[in-house]
């Protein structure tokens, strides 16, 4: 992978992390009825993180930005495949304001990687598509 692939694919999950917190302290807020905490700061990390991101699409090629999809899909993929250890056992009918604030997290993290993930999956081009797949079915093979 080339390093600028790679160095896109840290934004993506920083990213993804910064929108991750931002909708925690939003649930928070909203539904719990805390102060607002670090929704300015949160706001500010989102906004440089989503910059870095419009940066990268315009400096990578078209070949790069179809491997960035590709091996983003894939650790996607990874992160969900985990998700069955992750959540289990955790009750998800039970009233927010009890959940302890780790498994909202999970949670969230959770549904925010399965949008994402089928953004990217319902995007792809064939050629996409079929390296997506085969990075899949290797993965699985290694497992």
């Amino acid at each position: 992978m080339k390093p600028s692939v790679h160095g896109a694919l840290r934004i993506l999950q920083e990213l993804a992390y910064a929108q991750l917190l931002s909708e925690l302290d939003r649930f928070q807020r909203d539904r719990l009825g805390k102060p607002a905490g670090f929704a300015l700061l949160l706001n500010d990390r989102l906004a440089r993180c989503q910059r870095q991101v419009a940066r990268f699409q315009t400096s990578l090629s078209h070949t790069e930005l179809s491997e960035l999809r590709v091996a983003r899909a894939v650790y996607l993929r990874m992160l969900l495949s985990s998700a069955f250890s992750r959540l289990r056992g955790w009750e998800t009918q039970t009233c927010p304001a009890s959940t302890p604030i780790s498994h909202l997290h999970e949670w969230l993290a959770h549904d925010l990687e399965r949008l994402e993930l089928t953004e990217l999956e319902s995007g792809m081009s064939c050629d996409e598509r079929d390296a997506y797949l085969r990075a899949v079915r290797l993965s699985d093979a290694c497992d």
